[in-house]
């Protein structure tokens, strides 16, 4: 009688191709986790992607966007050969002590006025070799200035932030991942995050908090 395939599997590993696992073996590479499970679920890492650029958009300071990235921004301060954490052309200086409860070591921050060359400054940043994050403020008009800086985000360690309005989500982008945030609706609290474009996933849409 001949042998089902579970018994050819099990008695002949060594000499058996499964795509499955092949499947599984050129898989994204873990991400950096976000600290948020329910989101870690939606991206193909399960974390935030270690290369290449991230693009968050949204209209409304402070709803949320900074806590977000919190999680991970302390894991990579706590990492021993951790670097600067590059913040480039942020609308408001970051507020030390909030940092600081929010895990970040303070030391590490490293707050860059662009005036006006904010890509240029990050992909400097990210080139550098010595950020561990590099977080910018800016809306590139031209796609050359996008995929100059999702290059550099590609090639780099660090993890690549690039904050840009609503709008921008209209426009094509070579980022590997894009998010848009919105509050709630009926202004109750937390955060709604909808995954634009996720190299290697799908869109999805994550409420996180109450």
């Amino acid at each position: 009688m001949a042998a089902s395939v579970e018994e050819l599997l099990q008695n002949n590993p060594a000499r058996l191709w499964r795509a499955r696992g092949q499947a599984e073996s050129s898989a994204s590479p873990a991400g950096l986790p976000t600290g948020y499970s329910e989101l870690d679920c939606c991206l193909p890492g399960q974390g935030w992607p270690r290369q290449g650029l991230i693009e968050i958009l949204c209209d409304q300071r402070g709803i949320g966007e900074l806590s977000l990235l919190m999680p991970a921004l302390a894991r990579l301060c706590a990492a021993t050969r951790g670097g600067w954490i590059a913040w480039v052309s942020p609308p408001y200086t970051p507020y030390a002590p909030a940092l600081a409860a929010g895990g970040l070591e303070v030391a590490r921050v490293l707050v860059v006025h662009g005036a006006g060359a904010t890509e240029w400054a990050m992909d400097q940043a990210l080139r550098s070799e010595a950020c561990s994050a590099v977080l910018g403020w800016a809306n590139p008009r031209e796609p050359q200035a996008l995929r100059r800086l999702q290059l550099a985000a590609e090639q780099s360690h660090s993890l690549a932030v690039l904050f840009r309005p609503l709008q921008a989500g209209l426009t094509p982008s070579p980022a590997v991942l894009r998010l848009a945030l919105l509050g709630h609706e009926g202004g109750h609290g937390g955060l709604q995050v909808r995954i634009v474009k996720s190299r290697g996933g799908r869109p999805a849409t994550v409420s996180l908090g109450h």
